[in-house]
């Protein structure tokens, strides 16, 4: 009986898994899997994680705008 290696990438919110190659690079994660997102260096998000964290960076970001600019 031999042995099989397995890689899967794995969601760092909510732990949903798909089985990835193994030469699959972690650091383009959002060309190689459709709706894959890459939240930090070393985590990613599934398509259902992602949208809402998506929008809350955007959210982030409007707010340091309107804070730089005095729009407070």
């Amino acid at each position: 009986m031999g042995f099989e290696e397995k890689t899967f990438l794995v969601c760092d919110r909510c732990g949903f898994a798909v089985e990835v190659a193994e030469s699959d690079c972690m650091l383009d994660v959002a060309d190689k899997h459709a709706g894959w997102a890459r939240a930090a260096a070393d985590k990613v998000l599934c398509p259902e994680c992602a949208p809402p964290y998506e929008v809350m960076v955007a959210r982030h970001r409007v707010e340091i705008d309107d804070y730089l600019n005095d729009r407070t």
